[in-house]
């Protein structure tokens, strides 16, 4: 069974329990279409979890999802690797094999593919690596936007001086 609108299948991916995995952190929160970054992702998932040697790391996680057209969401999500560490495609599985006979492109680029079929069942066909953003200006908007107030960068590892928790 198809998806019959994007919204339907955004409905089915935010509660999935691979998006409720990841957000259900006390310190993590889910963004639907924020605006203001280099394009709108239909989700971001700001995840601030401590790390013993390095004290608080942040992540964040983007998710581009469309019924059928994986040219247009690979292309939207590598845009958001400005601003996250991760960036996923996410489809309707029905329609997901012309993306998984051009899976190169989402290796080269290192974005995520998902699918989810009509029952809920999520398929990982590409785990991306975790990267730094590029992008300072943007990334800074999204700690603006989750109450990240002071950071401070140091030996690779992000160290947040002052957080306060704005739970969307």
């Amino acid at each position: 069974m198809s998806y019959d609108t994007e919204q339907d299948l955004f409905e089915v991916v935010i509660n999935s329990p691979f998006i409720q995995g990841l957000s259900n952190n006390e310190l993590s929160c889910k963004l639907i279409e924020p605006k203001g970054l280099f394009g709108i992702p239909d989700l971001l998932i700001a995840d601030l979890s401590n790390e013993k040697e390095y004290g608080c790391c942040f992540n964040i996680i983007a998710f581009e999802m469309k019924l059928h057209n994986w040219k247009r969401a690979l292309a939207q999500a590598f845009r958001y690797l400005a601003f996250s560490n991760i960036s996923y495609v996410v489809l309707d599985h029905d329609h997901v094999n012309p993306a998984l006979k051009n899976i190169e492109n989402f290796k080269r680029s290192n974005v995520g593919l998902l699918s989810f079929d009509g029952e809920g069942l999520m398929y990982s066909h590409f785990e991306p690596s975790i990267y730094e953003p590029y992008c300072d200006k943007y990334t800074s908007q999204i700690y603006k936007m989750v109450g990240i107030t002071e950071v401070n960068v140091k030996r690779d590892a992000l160290k947040i001086l002052s957080f306060k928790h704005n739970k969307k």
